[in-house]
């Protein structure tokens, strides 16, 4: 954490003055920034870890700001009054994390890691994958030469050991095995491959626009009274 001096002591007074450009300026060696949204080009503050981007709201630079100020080490020579007068002075109504007081921090114009025609990529909490037809590759995200969004990270850890087991094996992929059981092996060897084909498209960001799919889910045997159960629900919410 870096606190550079964004407030001065009023003489004669208990109160001190915050300087927002020098406020902002703070916040921006420590990490923030923000980017723009649709096409409405709307403005919203992100922290940026390494090469992970991580959407936040203008209440958590005030919470880091003040977590800052708390923890002040004793080169400002703060007392805990001092700390409490610029807590004061950043807390009014309206003040300074309100409004347009984002554009203070600087853009960043980010070039994102995205699927293409021949490799999709998976975030994990420590690692991700990069999927091709040759297989799964696990990569560090030390890697990274581009940005990732945090928002596509699944909460799970990934690691070698999981890669290495058989997806036979898999409570999903036995689930899948029993929807797609036709009147016979080959039909049902045929509806899984179909099945496996559509989640991988379904999955890969990559979309041609020239070419692209809408997938229907439907019963094998079906009538004019559907009764459900079938799986459709469950592999849709998977």
């Amino acid at each position: 954490m870096i606190l550079t001096r964004f407030w001065e002591n009023i003489p004669h007074s208990d109160r001190v003055k915050i300087y927002p450009t020098n406020l902002y300026e703070f916040l921006t060696q420590n990490g923030f920034r923000y980017i723009t949204i649709g096409e409405e080009r709307i403005a919203v503050p992100v922290k940026i870890n390494g090469k992970i981007i991580t959407k936040i709201k203008m209440y958590d630079l005030l919470k880091f700001t003040i977590d800052s100020v708390r923890d002040a080490d004793e080169i400002y020579e703060l007392s805990g009054n001092e700390k409490q007068k610029i807590i004061d002075a950043l807390t009014i109504p309206n003040g300074f994390f309100s409004g347009n007081k984002v554009y203070l921090l600087k853009e960043i114009i980010p070039n994102y890691l995205k699927d293409t025609k021949e490799k999709s990529y998976v975030f994990f909490m420590n690692r991700y994958c990069e999927i091709s037809k040759d297989g799964i590759v696990l990569k560090e995200y030390d890697e990274l030469e581009v940005f990732i969004n945090a928002d596509d990270i699944i909460d799970f850890m990934i690691n070698d050991v999981i890669l290495m087991r058989k997806a036979e094996e898999g409570e999903f992929y036995k689930f899948l095995t029993l929807i797609c059981k036709g009147n016979n092996e080959a039909n049902s060897i045929k509806n899984l491959e179909s099945l496996r084909s559509i989640i991988g498209y379904m999955l890969h960001r990559y979309k041609d626009p020239g070419f692209s799919k809408a997938v229907i889910l439907m019963d094998e045997d079906y009538s004019d009274n559907p009764e459900g159960g079938t799986g459709k629900g469950i592999l849709t919410n998977a």
